[in-house]
């Protein structure tokens, strides 16, 4: 096995002074910039993905802030009507919100609002 790798190190430096400096430069050079360029990318993509988590962190803390607010005088004075509506609307008026589900104090779901993405096709 060191046989095969020794002569295998031998085949690459052959190969490797048959170039000229210029050559050996050029090659220095790019692998330089091609390493460069992938850290910087790699460093700005986790840059944007960082920034992505905290604002899908803030944003579904405010939304359910703001849905408490809301929400929580209707589950306490028992107007399920109110709820449904508000709900209902709440939902029909935001794209980021998947479902919505509202369940008592024994874990049974009362209401609930689920996204449903349907295609039809025309024949």
């Amino acid at each position: 096995m060191l046989d095969l790798l020794h002569k295998f190190q031998q085949i690459i430096v052959r190969w490797w002074s048959e170039f000229t400096l210029q050559t050996r430069l050029m090659a220095a050079a790019t692998l330089v910039v091609s390493l460069l360029m992938s850290g910087l990318t790699f460093w700005a993509v986790n840059s944007i993905q960082e920034d992505t988590r905290l604002n899908d962190t803030r944003f579904g803390r405010d939304l359910g802030l703001l849905l408490a607010a809301n929400v929580a005088p209707l589950v306490g004075t028992g107007d399920r009507t109110e709820l449904a509506r508000f709900s209902q609307s709440f939902f029909g008026s935001t794209s980021s919100v998947r479902y919505m589900l509202y369940a008592d104090e024994d874990g049974n779901i009362f209401l609930g609002f689920l996204f449903l993405n349907l295609r039809y096709k025309v024949l």
